[in-house]
């Protein structure tokens, strides 16, 4: 399957994002390219790594056209481990990004594990965020 135009354009978009905030980016890595962070069975479009102050933050970034909940849970993002160091703090995040205009297909129920970023498909902004409600 090829990746769709949109579907590129919402990965330049979020790396753009990511950047600005001084993450480091590696694009549907096969493997994990950094020691503390695992998985199996999934390749995400986006890992963005960054040191803050006393630990490390992770995010893995998935982009979707067509948003769809059973769609995204099909996605084993269960399969992902992150090991902790004894002296900082770890944080790992999942980020969805959609265009604007496909919100009311998505159940909201992916919040318990995924923050929702709305891009806007003209001029690659984030619209609006929806924070996740849960943690992993």
């Amino acid at each position: 399957m090829t990746e769709s135009d949109l579907h590129r354009f919402l990965k330049a978009a979020a790396v753009r994002v990511l950047e600005q905030g001084g993450f480091t980016i590696y694009l549907e890595p096969g493997w994990s390219p950094i020691e503390f962070v695992s998985w199996s069975r999934y390749r995400p479009d986006i890992l963005a790594a960054r040191r803050r102050g006393e630990g490390n933050e992770y995010t893995l970034v998935e982009c979707e056209t067509k948003p769809r909940y059973r769609r995204i849970l099909a996605k084993n993002t269960g399969s992902i481990s992150v090991q902790a160091t004894l002296l900082g703090k770890t944080k790992i995040s999942k980020v969805l990004v959609i265009p604007t205009g496909t919100l009311k297909a998505l159940d909201m129920k992916i919040r318990r594990n995924w923050t929702i970023w709305l891009m806007s498909t003209k001029s690659g902004e984030i619209k609006r965020t929806i924070e996740s409600v849960g943690s992993e």
